[in-house]
């Protein structure tokens, strides 16, 4: 990794809020967020260099919750995108490193599923939803069972951060979450 040459671009729009209370409420005023991270190396293969390239983003989908192609959440993180690109007739390989390891609720079978469903599946996901609603009951016992207790423990940790220590159980969850005195 010391070989590697890396770019980040981060951008934050928010909305003007509308009353001095306001300011710095929440994420509801982020217009758009885009946190752009590439990092560029080579692998020598028979004494030529060939670029490789790894590539990820967090940004925001301002419009609909859904494509064609699947769930396209408001905040999302994506591997790869736009940044390979520029590069993708030169392209030897893709650079995988191990980080970054973004927080992600627990599945069990039936959300794990889900997932896949809604982001590689989009428009069976979608007609599932729509016309079948037992299949919107037996997602709900595991997201109650599983979702619910994971963000409340995110969302007591972080709304109690004076009070408890380090972010207390939430600190297990999502190291992040952490302010010393």
């Amino acid at each position: 990794m010391d070989q590697c040459a890396g770019v980040l671009s981060v951008t934050v729009e928010e909305y003007v809020p509308d009353a001095e209370e306001a300011v710095g409420h929440s994420y509801e005023l982020l217009r758009q967020t885009n946190v752009d991270f590439h990092l560029d190396a080579y692998q020598d293969i028979a004494g030529e260099k060939h670029n490789v390239r790894a590539a990820w983003h967090l940004d925001t989908h301002l419009y609909a919750n859904e494509t064609d192609h699947g769930v396209h959440p408001r905040f999302h993180f994506q591997v790869g995108g736009e940044r390979l690109d520029a590069i993708d007739a030169d392209i030897r390989g893709i650079l995988m490193p191990e980080a970054p390891r973004l927080a992600c609720a627990p599945f069990d079978g039936i959300l794990a599923v889900d997932f896949v469903l809604a982001h590689y599946c989009g428009d069976q996901w979608s007609l599932l939803k729509d016309l079948m609603p037992s299949y919107l009951r037996l997602r709900k016992s595991p997201i109650q069972r599983y979702w619910l207790p994971y963000f409340r423990t995110l969302a007591d940790g972080i709304g109690n951060l004076d009070a408890v220590p380090g972010g207390g159980d939430a600190h297990a969850l999502l190291p992040n979450i952490f302010c010393g005195e």
